[in-house]
């Protein structure tokens, strides 16, 4: 039996492009400061991205256990993390390597404001954050290199929990014990 929801994968596209859109208007914000107030009105909509990260990812998290509850045969933790990761680490070192590309141009350097955020992108403690996908544990810092990569920390981290100790909790007290656990 296959437990899936194809809404849910519409109300996580719908999510994922509200963030986009967020992006797009932090982008034009910081560029212009204060738009011109015919414009300005139009933005009200866009300045809850950081809400539509959180709907993204419990929707994900939500649909990403659904093939866990049909399941008849025993949860693989080693092969979860595998398709998990291929799936996120390539295109997130992809998008590490452009990020710092991106810092090491001129532009970058002496823009004012891009250079006091994502700058020093090149330190210790941005490179090997990133690296291990922690820089979002440290927030004054979370946003060098490239300022959306936090939310894949975040994602990873999440699926580190769920196999390695909602996984097992799960296995030994049932389904409730392990829900009420990731509540807390």
């Amino acid at each position: 039996m296959t437990l899936r929801f194809p809404f849910l994968d519409g109300l996580r596209g719908l999510a994922a492009l509200y963030v986009v859109l967020f992006h797009a208007f932090l982008v034009v914000q910081w560029r212009f400061h204060k738009l011109p107030g015919w414009l300005d009105w139009g933005t009200l909509p866009f300045q809850f991205g950081r809400s539509a990260v959180g709907v993204f990812i419990v929707l994900s998290g939500f649909v990403l256990a659904l093939p866990l509850l049909a399941r008849e045969t025993p949860f693989d933790i080693r092969g979860f993390l595998k398709r998990r990761l291929w799936r996120i680490l390539p295109p997130y070192y992809a998008a590490v390597a452009l990020g710092l590309l991106i810092c090491a141009t001129p532009v970058a350097r002496s823009e004012k404001d891009w250079g006091n955020l994502f700058q020093p992108a090149f330190d210790t403690w941005p490179l090997l954050s990133h690296l291990f996908l922690i820089h979002n544990l440290v927030p004054e810092r979370a946003f060098t290199i490239n300022i959306s990569l936090w939310s894949l920390a975040t994602e990873v981290q999440i699926y580190l929990v769920f196999a390695f100790l909602l996984v097992p909790f799960w296995k030994r007290f049932g389904i409730g014990a392990a829900v009420a656990v990731a509540g807390r």
